[in-house]
Formats: structure tokens, sequence, C-alpha cells
């Protein structure tokens, strides 16, 4: 063996001491790799289970890899019950799976794809899928995003039903605005003037008359100060050709009461008149097409009438019409006098009667209240001498049912003096009645959607809010009163905060009732509406006098619930029956009422929480989670439906009611965001810093932000050329996106954005130049603090965006100012060390 000199063997333990420093320093490296790697799987499972839409992973085979929270929450199903049934059991149709997966082989992803999926329970629902083929450890999977849209397809297909009732509708429907300008008109239209939609569309109304100059001079003056036009009408088709029309104009108004639109409903009564003109020239004629005709005619003798109404005259009763005001019964006792003498085939099935016979004894029956004002009208029109009468009146049939009709008299020639042959013709307008009623219906509920709406997002207190609420209910559902509850959970009681209509105070009996008493009460603990047109004799209704005395016939009540709790009541009261159409859309909005009380109530308690935070910064993280959890998620899904709404609106003022509550909304969520941001920076102390080029940071920052200045009509200049290398961590691009977007919200004014940097040696130099108003001296410090900028009319912030990143520059042991552009405007510069 040979004997190693002791500087050997030094240099060998040297060299073992060398090797073992190395080893120990890798394997800290390893340690600090699997540290990352495992924070970073942490942030990927935090956002992957926070994501607001289903995310699922599977492998080609249908296998399912990972499923976040909201896609089990959307499906039923739990990640180990997806693991083991596979992607292809959730789908309804198995086949449409197959086209899917053909599609993805072929172009690698699908976007915005249909489909019907399944849940746990075995429910169907609609979803929008993307998905991706895209490798993952070594191997091909199936990325996909999955959103539940099963509501919007209810409110699509909802839409579009209404929307082909009124473009079938046999009837011409056609709206013009102020000027008498078509713009619109359905399919009965196009065919009964042979203009197609393009040819309608723009062209003014009084061109299809064959008086044009008859819409401005008569009809528009006319509808705009009686509110309707109704009357027959000459107009001509596409070809010249000339034919009679009866008409029935209306105008449409906005929540102010003032006038946006015309309606017509348009029918063609060629034929009637054609009816008419023969039954007066031809009387061989007259019988087959009387008995046969599709429209109800009548043969009446109204010589007695007239022999009656002459003996009034006789007697110095001048003014018949007072006469029979304060003579109901001389009415009834006229109409009694009426003589039928023959009936068609058309009026016993109208009137569903067994027989002319059977019509003729059961006439009495088919009046009601409204027909005998029509019949005074028409007792009018003979004192009058006149020779023809027509209307719309609303008549019983033989069976009991009503009926909305269209009526034209006139008097056979030669019988001007006598009345003693009357030739009537009747037309069921109950469905286009029915179609009218069904537009105004949805008209007015949607301007009652939208003034609640407003208010539940105007910036007031919820008694005042409320109030309004409570006067949109009175203005549009008829209620003679409305009132509205909130819930004290505390107390177990229902306090009144608002009242509209013959009471507007909200003191008294009924201001608080605990849980289980009276009839709201009940409503409250039992959680369910409770409605009556039969308020007298309803045990529920306690006050039982009052109802009498007040003359109140109809109830309803809605329990305010937001999930499973119950957050308040809203009831009417009204003094004649309430409308199917009417609970309706009480129902519909007391879900946004809830929903408003909640929200005013979240918001009242963020504000206290705010204001304890400031004292204790341990309720922090608290109010952070109230502000993602039971507001940003809910605010985001109203802020989806707003959109799908906008795209389905076509009334500009209903639009503007939309874009009003996006707004608000869209400031909701850019608060809570910033909030958010501001308590995640706010807590750090220091952050990881990698090697990173600041100018593509403020490229992809700009580049970003492009979209935004354009719409904003602004232009922004990047004059960093060369690259800015610095230890910096990846939110620096936060300060960047900050300071240009405060620069296009407060400096639209200067129509541009410069951006450019400096090497100061040890540290770069950013400045931010925009060409507005400028920031005053006084608040140059101030507006890095939070809740604190610069007032703008017109500008909405948080007041958070500047405090966020005077943060980020803090944490990158930087500084931030603000001067002023030499130009006008300010200029924002950041200083970040190189190292």
């Amino acid at each position: 063996m040979i004997r190693k000199t002791k500087e050997q063997l030094i240099k060998e333990l040297e060299s073992l001491k060398e090797r073992l420093n190395k080893l120990e320093n890798a394997d800290l490296e390893q340690k600090k790799v699997i540290e990352a790697l495992n924070e970073s799987e942490a942030k990927y499972r935090l956002l992957f289970d926070a994501a607001p839409v289903g995310i699922g992973i599977a492998d080609l085979e249908g296998n399912i890899i990972d499923a976040n929270r909201n896609m089990q929450e959307m499906s039923g199903f739990s990640l180990d019950e997806y693991r083991a049934i596979g992607v292809g059991a959730t789908y309804a149709d198995s086949e449409e799976r197959m086209i899917l997966l053909k599609t993805l082989r072929e172009k690698g992803y699908v976007r915005d794809w249909k489909s019907r999926l399944k849940r746990r329970d075995g429910s169907e629902y609609h979803a929008l899928l993307n998905a991706d083929i895209m490798e993952l450890g070594g191997r091909k999977v199936l990325l996909g995003i999955i959103r539940d849209i099963t509501e919007r397809k209810k409110v699509e297909e909802k839409i579009m039903l209404l929307s082909e009732a009124v473009e079938g509708a046999p009837d011409g429907i056609i709206i013009v605005d102020l000027n008498g300008f078509i713009i619109y008109s359905n399919r009965a239209v196009e065919d009964i003037y042979g203009f197609s939609p393009d040819e309608l569309n723009g062209k003014h109304v009084g061109e299809l008359n064959v008086d044009p100059e008859f819409t401005r001079r008569v009809m528009i003056p006319d509808i705009k100060t009686k509110g309707r036009w109704i009357g027959e009408l000459k107009v001509k088709k596409k070809n010249g050709q000339e034919f009679p029309i009866w008409l029935t104009a209306s105008i449409v108004k906005d929540s102010n009461g003032e006038p946006i639109s015309l309606v017509g409903v348009i029918r063609d009564i060629t034929e009637a008149k054609h009816i008419e003109q023969v039954l007066l020239e031809n009387e061989e004629r007259y019988r087959s097409l009387f008995e046969n005709s599709p429209i109800s005619l009548w043969e009446e003798d109204s010589s007695g009438i007239k022999k009656y109404i002459d003996n009034l005259k006789s007697r110095g009763i001048k003014n018949l019409r007072t006469y029979f005001d304060n003579h109901p019964k001389e009415v009834a006792l006229c109409a009694s006098m009426i003589n039928v003498v023959d009936v068609n085939k058309a009026t016993i099935n109208l009137f569903r009667a067994k027989s002319k016979g059977a019509f003729i004894d059961g006439l009495e029956k088919i009046f009601t209240e409204t027909s005998y004002e029509t019949f005074k009208d028409e007792l009018i029109a003979i004192s009058e001498g006149k020779t023809s009468y027509e209307s719309e009146d609303v008549v019983k049939t033989l069976t009991g049912d009503k009926i909305h009709i269209r009526l034209k008299w006139v008097l056979t020639p030669g019988n001007e003096k006598t009345y003693s042959k009357r030739l009537v013709s009747i037309i069921d307008i109950t469905e286009r009645k029915r179609a009218e009623e069904e537009l105004n219906q949805r008209a007015q509920l949607a301007m009652l959607g939208a003034e609640v709406g407003i208010a539940l997002t105007h910036g007031d207190t919820l008694p005042r809010i409320l109030q309004r609420c409570t006067e949109s209910l009175v203005k549009y559902l008829d209620a003679t009163l409305a009132r509205i509850w909130t819930f004290n959970q505390t107390k177990s009681v229902l306090e009144l905060q608002a009242s509209a209509g013959i009471y507007t105070h909200i003191n008294g009996s009924h201001s608080r009732i605990p849980l289980g008493s009276f009839k709201i009460g009940f409503i409250a603990k039992e959680r369910k509406p409770h409605l009556t047109n039969s308020v007298i004799g309803d045990l529920r209704i306690h006050d039982q006098e009052w109802a009498k005395q007040e003359g109140m016939v109809a109830f309803a009540g809605y329990p305010l619930i937001v999930e499973d709790r119950l957050v308040g009541v809203v009831a009417m009261f009204a003094r004649q029956p309430v409308s199917d159409f009417a609970l309706k859309a009480l129902a519909s909005v007391a879900d946004s009422i809830a929903l408003g009380i909640e929200r005013k109530q979240v918001e009242e308690a963020m504000k206290r929480y705010a204001r304890e935070l400031e004292e204790s910064n341990s309720l922090k993280k608290l109010f952070i989670d109230i502000m993602h959890h039971d507001l940003l998620n809910p605010l985001t899904t109203a802020n989806g439906f707003i959109e799908l709404l906008k795209e389905n609106e076509t009334i500009s003022r209903k639009k503007t009611y939309l874009e009003t509550i996006e707004r608000n909304l869209v400031q909701g969520m850019e608060l809570i965001n910033s909030a958010m941001n501001f308590s995640k920076f706010e807590s750090l102390k220091s952050i990881e810093l990698e090697e990173l080029d600041l100018n593509m940071v403020i490229g992809e920052a700009i580049e970003n932000l492009t979209p935004l200045v354009e719409r904003a009509g602004m232009s922004i200049e990047n004059n960093i050329l060369d690259n800015m290398p610095a230890k910096a961590n990846k939110i620096i691009e936060e300060i960047f996106t900050n300071l240009i977007s405060n620069a296009i919200k407060h400096a639209q004014k200067g129509k541009r954005i410069v951006v450019d940097s400096k090497d100061e040696g040890n540290f770069w130099l950013i400045r931010v130049l925009d060409f507005g108003a400028g920031i005053k001296d006084a608040n140059k410090k101030l507006i890095f603090e939070r809740f604190q900028r610069e007032e703008k009319k017109g500008v909405k912030g948080s007041g958070l965006g500047l405090a966020i990143v005077g943060k980020i520059v803090e944490l990158h042991n930087g500084r931030i100012w603000v001067e002023d552009n030499p130009e006008g405007g300010a200029v924002f510069v950041v200083e970040i060390p190189k190292y």
C-alpha cells in the first residue's frame, strides 16, 4: 500500500468537503423547486375550484381526470362519481357526444357547442361547451369549460313563442314612430299590402293610404290627443290596387307617460265590404250570402225603438244622453224592443246557440254592462237619424263566455225614417283583442320590471328604494294599496318599510308584525303566497270591516325569499279582481325585490364591516370572503343575464334601463375586485422577484387596453424601444394597466396617452403622460391612499386603484409620484430598481 503524504490527504479532504457542499446546495435547490411546485399546484386548485364555470379534464377514452366544484354542483355528481361513470354517462344523447368527439379530433377544439347533459338525479340540462385537446403529463387530454344555459334556453324559447304569436297573428300589426315612419310589421301586413319587410321598413305609413296626407292630417293628431283612432281606411297594395281596411291604432307611452310610438292592428275588410255591398245591391243573392257568410249577420226591425225615441223627443227631452244616463232602465227597456227577424249560421255558431229560435229567445242574455253602454250610443245614433253605426263591444255567448266583437249596422234603402230593416254584421275580434292585451301586458311588465330594477340599483336608503317599488306596483298593477315589509331575523318581526296608494304612512298596527300573525305574518311563516279575489269572507283577511268600508275585492301577498332565506313580504290590495297578468307580474318582481333587499342589506353590512375593518384588521378576511362569495358571484350572474336581455331588446327606452343596471353591476364588480386585490397586496411584506423585461410587460398592458383606448376615441403612444431588464414580480403589470386605465377614464378630452422610459443607472424610470385636466397639488399624495381619488363628473371608480399601484411599487422597493404635464394633464412617474 502506498502511503499518502499529509498534503495529499488534506487535498482529498477539501475535495470531499467541496463535493459535500455541492450536494447540500443541490438538495436545497430541489427543496425550493418542490415548494414552488406545491405552491403552484395550490394556486391552480384554488383558481380551478373558484372558477364561476364548470371545468373538467378527461382523457380521450372518456375517463374523467378532474372536475372543479362548479361542475360538480352543476351536475350533482361528485368527483369520485364522475371518475366512476366517465364522460359518456353524462350525455343525454350518446350520438351527440360522438359528433362532438369527431369534431374535436378533426379540429383539436370546439367553441360554443350546445349539448344536452344529464344530472345525477336523471334530469337534463342545456350546456354551452368549449373544449380543447392538449398535452398534460405527456398524454393528450380534453379540457372542457361548461356553462349551464338551461334558464337562458327557456327565456329564448319564451321570447321566440311570443314573437311567433305576433308574427303569426291573423291581423296585421304595424308599429310606427311618432312621425309615422314604419319600424315594424308582421307577416300579415306583408300579405295584406304585398310589400316585403325591407320595403316596408322606414316607409311612411301615409304612403300606403289612398289619401297619403290623411295620416298626417287626421290620424296622428287624433291619436296624440285622444290616445287612439279606430275606423275604416282606404289603402292600396304594392301593385296600386285599392282596398279597405279596419284600423285600430293607439299610442304607446314610456314609463313617464311620454308617447314613444304608435301601434296599429289592421284587418283587410275587403270581403266584409263586398258582402255589405252585395246585400244592398241584390236581395236574391243576399239570402245565400247571408246564410253562408263567415261573418255573423242579423236582420233587425228597430221601428219600435225609433217610435219610442221619437216619443221621448216629442215630450221635450232634448239631451237624450243625459236622459239615458239618469234612467238606465230606459236603456234596458229599449234593448228589449230589439226585434231580430233573422240571423245566419255564423251568428248561431258565434253565440253558441242551438238554433235561430234559441238565439232570438235568449237575446237578452248576450248583454253585458259594456253592451248597455254601447247600446246607449246606438240609441243616440238613431235619435240623430244616422243610417249606419259601428263600434266595438263585449258581449256574452248563450253559454256565458265573453267575446269581443266589432259591430256595424246599416239601414236598407227606403227604411231611413222607420228603421224597420236594419242589417247588422258582427266580427269576432276576441283573438285580436287578446293579442293586443298580451302586447300591452308585456309592455306593462317590461316597464314595471325596468322601474323596479332602476329603483333597486339606485344609491339610496332601503326605505326610499322600496317606496319607489310600491309606487310602481300601484302604478302598473292597479293596486289600491301596496306595501313591503322586511324581516328582522333577530326579533322575528316583519317591519313595514314602504307603503303606497291610499296609505303612505309606515306606522300603526301593521308597522311591526310578528312572524305568524295576521295575513302578512302567515305568508312569511309558511313562505307561501296568498292570493284571493274574494277578500270579503276570506278568513286570512282579519279586518273585514275595513275591507268592506274601502271596497277591497282582491289581495295578493308574496314572501320575499332569496334561496332559502326569508327577507320580507310584498302585498297589495285592489278594489277590482286581480288579473292573472297582475299576479304573474307581482311574482316576477317579488324575486327582484327580494334580491334588492338582500343586496342593500349586504351593502349596508359591508359599510359597517368597512368601518370595523379600520379598527380591527382581524375582520379583513371575513369582509373579503363576503364580497367574493355573496356579492361577486351573483353580480357576475346578473351581468350575464343583462347581456342576454340587451341582445334581444329592441325598445331603446328599455335598453337604456338595462344599460344603466349593467353599469352599476360592472361598477360593483370592479369595486369588489379592487378591494380583494388591495387586501391581498396590503398583507404582503415581500414578494418573489425574477428576471423580467419591463418593456414586454408594459407592451402587454398596452395591447390588452388598446380596445378600451379605441372605444374612448383616444390613441396611445409607446415610446419604449429597448429592453428593460429588472428583478420584478409579474404583478408589476398591474401598475401600468391601472395607470393607463386611469388616463382613459379621467383624460379622454386629451385624446392621447404617451408611455416612455429612461435609464437612471440603478433604476428604470417609466412615465405615463395624459393630456387631461391634471391633478391638483393638494391631491397628488392623497390619490395613492385608499378610497381617495380626484372627483370627475361622469367618471366612476372605487378609489382603490392607485392605492394598489402604490403598494405594488412599494413591494418592488420603488417609488411613484405624479407631476404636472407642461402641455396640460398629469405625468405619473414610476421608479423601479433594476436589481
